[in-house]
């Protein structure tokens, strides 16, 4: 029992011996830790004094207080009086009334051409298809018999801005009149009126018909640049492969293009009179001679 008691004492004078060894290190450790604290905090006070990072931070956040107040009061006085609307409405007429504008103009200009082939047409020497010719010698107006004798007794008939101007279209019934006929036509196809008559198309293609490109609507295209038309033109015309391609039974796979530039916001056609108004004034001539 003795020697149990000698062996309690020791050990409690070694746990205590322990806690004074760990209270020790704890109080040097937190000593130093807080010298190193306090070093750091100088440093870091000597950096911010030497480049004014406080003061560089107090003047931003004064700023963004500064540019949040503005935008409050712009965004208050825009609720206020609407001027954002105003301003979307505003810009919205305008673009109609210029939309409205260049179109009546070109209306006008291509009028104005076709005045001006008739008048050259009734004022000439030569006839409404060698007119047609000599403003354009590339253009195919018409076949010659006496040069093309397989032409001779043959009319190519041809229908332009098709299917249709509005919803209703007449496809079935001219498809019957041609069947009737034995008779075959071109379609020249205002693309943007298309859809909606996709399988009216399909059908007088597969029936011996086909279709050509007549641009994507009915109106004036001389103002557009080069590179504006063959936009139109591309645009066109991979509508026109789809009708052709689901004819032949395919699936047609054609790359999406940009949106063509608007004929009516071009500038206004040069006052020179294009193929297409000589062929116009060709076929009012031939209509009148007959």
């Amino acid at each position: 029992a003795a020697a149990s008691a000698k062996q309690v004492v020791r050990g409690r004078r070694w746990l205590r011996a322990l806690q004074g060894a760990v209270d020790s290190t704890t109080q040097s450790v937190g000593s130093q830790g807080a010298k190193i604290f306090a070093k750091g905090s100088e440093a870091l006070a000597m950096v911010d004094q030497r480049l004014g990072l406080s003061e560089a931070a107090s003047a931003a956040e004064q700023r963004m207080q500064i540019s949040e107040t503005i935008s409050e009061k712009v965004a208050a006085a825009d609720r206020r009086l609407q001027l954002s609307a105003k301003a979307q409405a505003l810009s919205q007429d305008w673009q109609e009334l210029r939309g409205k504008a260049d179109t009546q103009q070109g209306k006008l200009m291509s009028q104005l051409n076709k005045a001006v082939v008739r008048a050259a047409t009734s004022l000439s020497s030569l006839n409404s298809r060698q007119l047609a010719q000599a403003l354009d010698p590339k253009a195919l107006c018409f076949y010659d018999a006496g040069e093309f004798p397989g032409c001779s007794g043959l009319v190519a008939l041809t229908l332009d801005d098709a299917p249709c101007r509005g919803e209703t279209s007449m496809l079935c019934e001219i498809k019957e009149l041609l069947q009737k006929f034995d008779a075959r036509a071109t379609f020249f196809l205002c693309t943007d009126s298309v859809p909606g008559h996709e399988d009216g198309l399909v059908d007088l293609i597969r029936a011996g018909s086909e279709v050509a490109n007549h641009g994507c609507s009915d109106q004036p295209y001389g103002g557009l640049t080069e590179s504006e038309f063959g936009a139109v033109f591309h645009r066109a015309e991979n509508v026109c492969e789809v009708l052709r391609a689901k004819a032949r039974g395919e699936v047609p796979e054609l790359p999406d293009l940009p949106e063509p530039v608007q004929a009516a916001q071009a500038a206004p056609a040069p006052l020179v009179a294009a193929t297409n108004e000589a062929a116009d004034a060709a076929d009012a001539a031939d209509a009148a001679d007959a």
